[in-house]
Parts: C-alpha cells; sequence; structure tokens
C-alpha cells in the first residue's frame, strides 16, 4: 500500500481514525486514514475500480478552530458521511472502518511545498459532479403555477429590468484600523464583482507564495485571472474553493489564503 497519486474523487474505506489537535493551529481535527476502491470517471460519470497499490491517503478535517468555535461546513460533511450525531466522544471512539465514504483529493500549495491533499469527505453515494440540481419544465411550470402570484403580489408587481451591474468600491489601504480590523474578523466566502478589464495587457510579475487574508487574495485573483471568465463563475469557483478547504477560519488557522488563490487560479485559469 501507498499514497495515492494523482487528484481524482474516490471512494473507500476508513482504516483508522480519532480526533487530534493540529500542532500549529491548535485547533482540533477529525483524522482519516482512507483506502480508496473506486475512483470516479467525470468523462463517463462512472465509479471505476481503483485496484492499485496506490491507494491510500490521510486526510485532516479541522471542525472547530483554536477558540472551539465550530466550523459548520466540516461538521455537516462529517455527520453526512460517517452517520455522526455530533457528540465528539462519539466520533473520536467509534471504529468507522465498516464506513463507506467519497473523499475528494487535490493539489495544495503551501509554503511553497505542493502535496495531495483530501479537500474534503462525504457520504459515499454525494453526487461527485456537484451539478447544479435543477428542475425540469414541467416541474418548473407546475411550481409556477404554485407560487408565482404570491411572489409577484409580494414584490407589488413587474419590476424594470436592471440596466447594470452597480460598481462595488473596494476599500483602500488606508481605511481606518478600528474598520480594518472588524472587516478582517468577518471573513467572507463570497466575493464582490471584478472592476471593469483594461483593453492594455501588462506583464504580471510571479505571485507572491503568501496572501495576508482574503481581501488580499482576492484583488491578486482578478489582477491574474483570464479575461474570458465572468464574474458567476469567479465567484462560484472562489466559494467552493474555500468550501473544500474547510471554510474560513479553517483557512485563517492555516495562514493558506494563498492556498484559495492559487486553487481559484488552476480552475479558472490566468491571462
Amino acid at each position: 500500500m501507498s499514497q495515492i497519486d494523482r487528484e481524482g474523487i474516490f471512494r473507500g474505506y476508513i482504516v483508522e481514525s480519532g480526533v487530534g489537535r493540529a500542532k500549529s493551529s491548535k485547533a482540533h481535527q477529525f483524522m482519516a486514514r482512507l483506502r480508496a476502491t473506486e475512483m470516479y470517471n467525470e468523462d463517463t460519470q462512472e465509479w471505476m475500480e481503483w485496484d492499485f497499490d496506490e491507494n491510500e491517503i490521510t486526510g485532516y478535517f479541522f471542525f472547530c478552530n483554536k477558540d472551539k468555535k465550530l466550523i459548520d461546513f466540516q461538521v455537516e460533511n462529517l455527520a453526512r458521511a460517517l452517520g455522526w450525531s455530533g457528540d465528539i466522544v462519539e466520533l473520536g471512539t467509534t471504529d468507522y472502518s465498516d464506513t463507506l465514504v467519497q473523499f475528494h483529493v487535490k493539489e495544495d500549495t503551501y509554503d511553497g511545498k505542493t502535496n495531495l491533499k483530501v479537500m474534503r469527505i462525504d457520504h459515499a453515494d454525494a453526487n461527485p459532479a456537484r451539478t447544479l440540481q435543477k428542475l425540469d419544465s414541467k416541474e418548473l411550470k407546475a411550481l409556477s403555477a404554485e407560487l408565482s402570484r404570491k411572489a409577484v403580489t409580494l414584490l407589488g408587481g413587474p419590476k424594470p429590468k436592471p440596466v447594470g451591474k452597480p460598481t462595488v468600491k473596494k476599500e483602500t489601504k488606508t481605511e481606518e484600523p478600528a474598520k480594518k480590523a472588524a472587516k478582517k474578523a468577518a471573513k467572507k466566502t463570497s466575493k464582490p464583482p471584478r472592476p471593469g478589464k483594461s483593453e492594455e495587457k501588462t506583464e504580471l510579475p510571479p505571485l507572491p507564495e503568501k496572501a495576508e487574508d482574503d481581501n488580499v487574495a482576492w484583488d491578486q485573483v482578478l489582477e491574474y485571472v483570464a479575461e474570458n471568465v465572468t464574474d458567476s463563475t469567479l465567484t462560484e469557483v472562489w466559494e467552493q474553493a474555500v468550501e473544500e478547504m474547510g471554510g474560513a477560519d479553517a483557512i485563517d488557522e492555516a495562514d493558506n489564503w494563498a492556498g484559495v488563490r492559487d486553487s481559484v487560479l488552476k480552475t479558472v485559469g490566468t491571462k
């Protein structure tokens, strides 16, 4: 048995698990050594047998930060994947070796080093494609017949179409210290639209290894992202990256906003 050697979505069993505390951040985490038996083929949208020596990887899932504040997203993921009730003793002592789970493996760069990392654990039968589950036309019409009149009445009738997306003015580095501290404390996973693109092409310098916080990382994404990427796509990819890395608090603890930035740019492309 050796470590999984590629990115992908896998399904398999927990070999060993427990609750521990990260040395650097002091945040508590669920640790699980995972053994893959299947890999999801995104082209055929089928699960394929994974019968190779490179079939193990260890995942670390922060469920609270050093201040004992729960990371809601991770708690919900663990509950869905393991059938966990929320009791910490249960999480740390239960034998999960017969539990089939799904886990997502992606490259993660931190401190200049790139390694494969388990970004998310989920229920074995969760939708691996993570596509939007939309109603078909028949279901949409049925829902409209039931709710549209109420919604239109609530809103006071049809509204004029918007004339364009408003310009979002970003705060400058000269903002008052108190505002800056409050802004940093209230971390966001959703970002405002990008400013207008310049037609001039400039040679961009290499990205720095570190990003001080989510705002710095987002500004760097806006500077380097490919011109053809829409605001909605960029926001969606950013939110997904934050989610897969355990949420804003966990990223703060690991000081890894540069990892979010790099993941987003790798997904959408750069100039």
